[in-house]
């Protein structure tokens, strides 16, 4: 099984419906091999403090998951 592959569409569909969303731009350039830039528009960039504070979250909830599992197995 390819995954590599799988990776590569799995992101571009992400990509994609990001633009849609107008979360990114996409910048097509007509070259041999085609290339393709991605930036945040000004609305993408406004979610950086959201999508940092839901990381932190998560950073905490591994923390306490871990935790209990380590105490779990002192038992």
């Amino acid at each position: 099984m390819n995954f590599k592959g799988c990776y590569r569409a799995l992101l571009t569909k992400q990509l994609r419906e990001s633009e849609e969303d107008g979360m990114v731009h996409r910048e097509v350039y007509k070259e041999v091999p085609p290339k393709v830039e991605y930036s945040l528009t000004p609305q993408g960039k406004s979610f950086i403090p959201v999508r940092d504070i839901m990381g932190e979250w998560g950073k905490k909830q591994c923390e306490q998951n871990y935790s209990t599992q380590v105490n779990k197995e002192d038992l």
